[in-house]
């Protein structure tokens, strides 16, 4: 029968193909047996056969075919290491049985281990993150596919994975404490809010205050603080802000958000505003001194009536004048030739022994310890001049000037009552008192006569004789 793989010449002799030698779609091909059968044109009774055996050998022709042809997939950066992205499946046309091999070629980033191939499977091998700079890639690859055959085929799968970004963590920030003078003016920057996030990019941030009751604003980018309105140390010295954080454009998908928060704490500075004010701001009192003693003239009252809480006063005498005077008021006598007083500014200022007033914090206090210092004979009148600032850690420190006006009298024996007045008179402070710090007695002496009993009688018979006298005498001049 004829074979329907090869042909005869029936002139030349020649063993020809008529089909595909295809061993791998007809693997009976590989050996044939054929009959030739040679006889003569003209004598076609002669003839003669031959046994003829054609072995095909199989040349190594078609590289290996593979589906898919091209891997593209696109994973989130949280899969799980060994997920499986594909399958790969190849065969050989020259070989539909043979083995292949395989082999995972990387060619950006070059060397990664994060993809892995193991027996046709694509896998994740490592973790994949995108959390840092240049870590978030897309990972070009190729499946290289050879047979084993003569020549060697090769077959070359491209490979595309893209890692896409997740929003895995939430932002933060971290607690901060500003403080603000309450004189600054409005857009004043105060610092500001330092907040971060775990995904990339790590700078992906909004920021906003919760409420809006508070004089404060925040940049929404920057994350700056700074003061919209007027502050007020006396109305509230503390603002305690929540601060709330908000990413973006760190997950594939546009509307995927995480919130965070912390609180900012914004103290308000304290600046003296108002100069204390002294009750009374003028002050006139009367003392007796006693020589060797030391007498509280006064306590020196002041206070900020807009800020109660200011309590720290520094007290300082800055001047003051002393006038000799012969009598005090409501007591006869006028005043004297003035003088400057005291002789010195050690005597008045220095606070040291020599001092004849000085300042005890707020009390005002007479010295009269030193046997060295002129003993004055008569009334005295020294004015006085105590400055008064406020000593708190405020600034700037505002002050005010106080006078006290001190009538001195001395003490003497002749003294023998002592009296305590205190008035005032329009807006004046007078006070006459005794020593505070050493009890002292201050007298004063009155001169008066007292005559005796006997005495009275006889001068009221006498005045009565007279007058009757008188009366007799006046009516006879009339009558004459």
């Amino acid at each position: 029968m004829p074979c329907p793989l090869f042909s005869i010449g029936c002139v030349d002799g020649l063993v020809r193909t008529t089909a595909p030698l295809e061993l791998a779609q007809a693997p009976g091909a590989a050996v044939t047996r054929l009959q030739v059968k040679a006889f003569e044109r003209l004598w076609p009774w002669t003839s003669a056969k031959l046994e003829l055996t054609v072995d095909v050998q199989s040349v190594n022709r078609w590289p290996p075919h593979c589906l898919p042809a091209m891997l593209v997939t696109q994973i989130p950066e949280t899969t799980p290491v060994g997920t499986v992205l594909n399958t790969i499946t190849c065969t050989d046309p020259d070989s539909p049985g043979s083995t292949l091999d395989y082999q995972l070629m990387f060619h950006r980033p070059p060397g990664t281990a994060s993809l892995c191939l193991r027996d046709r499977v694509l896998q994740v091998n490592a973790t994949l993150d995108c959390d840092t700079p240049g870590a978030c890639f897309q990972y070009a690859a190729s499946i290289l596919v050879l047979d084993n055959g003569q020549p060697l085929m090769t077959t070359e799968v491209p490979v595309l994975v893209m890692v896409t970004p997740v929003n895995e963590f939430a932002p933060s920030c971290v607690p901060r404490t500003f403080r603000v003078r309450e004189d600054a003016r409005p857009h004043t920057l105060l610092g500001s809010v330092l907040g971060s996030d775990m995904d990339y990019p790590h700078d992906s941030i909004e920021f906003y205050i919760s409420g809006g009751s508070a004089p404060f604003a925040m940049d929404r980018l920057s994350g700056e603080v700074r003061l919209l309105g007027p502050l007020d140390y006396e109305l509230q010295k503390l603002y305690r802000l929540t601060v709330l954080l908000s990413d973006h454009s760190q997950d594939q998908d546009p509307t995927c958000h995480h919130s965070g928060s912390c609180t900012i704490t914004i103290e308000v500075e304290d600046v003296n505003d108002h100069a204390p004010e002294c009750e009374p701001p003028f002050q006139e009192l009367t003392i007796h001194s006693h020589l060797g003693h030391s007498v509280e003239v006064t306590k020196v009252s002041c206070r900020v009536p807009q800020e109660p809480h200011r309590l720290v006063f520094s007290y300082s005498i800055v001047g003051g004048e002393g006038h000799g005077r012969g009598g005090l008021p409501g007591c006869g006598g006028g005043a004297g030739q003035g003088q400057q007083w005291p002789p010195s500014s050690a005597t008045l200022f220095s606070g040291n022994s020599q001092s004849r007033f000085s300042l005890q914090g707020a009390v005002l206090v007479y010295n009269d310890l030193m046997l060295g210092l002129s003993w004055p004979e008569q009334p005295h009148t020294y004015e006085l001049l105590i400055h008064v600032a406020d000593a708190g850690p405020s600034t700037p420190h505002l002050s005010t000037t106080t006078t006290v006006i001190v009538h001195l009298v001395p003490w003497t024996a002749s003294t023998v009552a002592t009296s305590t007045h205190r008035a005032t008179v329009r807006g004046v402070h007078r006070l006459l008192v005794s020593s505070m710090m050493t009890p002292l007695l201050v007298t004063d002496m009155e001169a008066f006569w007292q005559p005796e009993s006997w005495f009275v009688v006889v001068l009221t018979v006498t005045s009565a004789l007279l007058l009757l006298a008188l009366g007799w005498l006046l009516s006879k001049l009339l009558q004459g």
